[in-house]
Parts: C-alpha cells; structure tokens; sequence
C-alpha cells in the first residue's frame, strides 16, 4: 500500500485551492519573545504568523489524510451500490422465499451499516482537522467566524457540520438510550437535523436522530465528492484565516 499512495505535492496543492500566499516569506520560522525559534502548543515549529502558521498547518495534515479519506469515499460507494443490488434482488422474495428475503435484507442492513460506518471516519478526520485548525487560529467555535464563514448548507458551516457529525458517529447509541436529549447533544442533533431537513426531536421531545446518520449527511455536504468537500473546506478556513 505505501509505494502506491499519492501524498498530494505541496505547491501543487498551494496552486490547487488560491493559497499562494504560503509560498512568500511569511511561511518561515520565527523567533518568539525569549528570542528562540518559535513552536506551536503541541512541539511543531510554528512557521509565521497565527494566521499563516494555521494555514501552513492545515495544507500538510489534509496533505497526510487525503488518501485515507479517497479510499473510506471509494469504500462508501461501493457499499451503497451492492446495498442497491441487493435490494432489488430482494424484490418479490417475501411471499415466494421469506426464508432468503430475511436472510437478504440482513446482509442490506450490514452494508448499509458499513456506509455509514465509514462516513462516520470521514466525519472524524475532516472534524479533528478542523479542530487543530481552529486552536491553531485562536477561535471558538462559538464565535461568528466558526459558524458563519464560507458557504453555508441549510444555515450550517462545515466546521459545525463535521463537529456535530462526529459526535453523531461516536454518539448515537447515547442518542437512541435518551428520552430526552442533553444540551450537549441537543446541540449537534439541531445542526445534523438542518441540514437533512428534519426535526432533532418529536412531538414528545424525544431524539429523532438515533442512528448513524453520517452517510445521509455526505450528499448535501459534498455531494459523496472527496474533491468538493476538500474545496469547501479550504475555503471556509481561507476565509476564516483572511486569505
């Protein structure tokens, strides 16, 4: 696997999403304070500014997980295909062959399962991306340029979106335990629930998003494009960092 992995060129991907500002002088080390060359909080050497050191740091780490992110695309939609095979073929089993038909629609609900399982990793690495780059520039995601920069979906930015999409992933079976959701987790169902045009809760207050929904949430994000969703994620943090 390793001689065949594609590790995206470092200029190549400056060129690729407008950020030809990292190849001036501005993305060099820097001496601190004390007059030391200066480090980032976890031991990196920082390379300029807040801003620039953000960005710089951004680029390499999406530069490592781009192929494990094509190739967890690659496995959801081979997954949602034989699901869609397989359910035809289900088509007509449950009164001629209810034996096979349930035997069928387990193996349906298996892979539909993987789909999901996958989105879900895809979720946690774009979320863990974002989250060192969001330390990086010194906001919270509370503040108005986490959740209103770059192009939103149904109101959402992707920093919300990953964020509250990981959770789901590492969180559902919680969800589907509650009555009645946390604030905490309230929280996440209210950004995923936007986004797929539903409600977080029913009429009793209890959780509508009990299940991993992170295969429903590509589409809308990204349309399944590893592609799109590396454009749209340069893009909101370019507009974050004002570059």
């Amino acid at each position: 696997m390793g001689e065949n992995m594609v590790i995206p060129d470092y200029f190549e991907t400056l060129s690729r999403f407008g950020l030809q500002r990292l190849r001036s002088g501005e993305a060099d080390l820097i001496l601190n304070a004390a007059g030391n060359i200066a480090v980032t909080r976890d031991g990196d050497f920082q390379m300029g500014g807040t801003a620039v050191n953000a960005m710089f740091r951004l680029v390499n780490r999406w530069r490592v997980t781009d192929q494990a992110t094509r190739v967890l695309f690659l496995q959801i939609k081979d997954a949602e295909s034989l699901a869609s095979v397989m359910t035809e073929e289900t088509a007509g089993l449950l009164t001629l062959e209810p034996k096979r038909y349930v035997e069928t629609q387990e193996r349906v609900e298996a892979v539909k399962e993987m789909a999901a399982t996958f989105a879900g990793a895809v979720f946690v690495t774009l979320n863990n991306t974002l989250r060192r780059f969001r330390e990086d520039i010194e906001i919270k995601e509370t503040d108005a340029k986490w959740t209103s920069s770059g192009r939103l979906i149904q109101g959402q930015s992707i920093g919300q979106i990953a964020s509250a999409a990981s959770n789901n992933f590492r969180h559902y079976d919680d969800w589907a335990a509650t009555d009645t959701p946390t604030q905490l987790h309230l929280r996440s169902m209210q950004v995923l629930a936007k986004v797929l045009g539903c409600n977080p809760v029913d009429q009793s207050g209890h959780p509508t998003l009990r299940t991993n929904v992170c295969d429903r949430m590509l589409a809308p994000v990204c349309g399944g494009s590893p592609d799109v969703l590396a454009e749209r994620m340069f893009e909101y943090c370019k507009a974050i960092a004002g570059f």
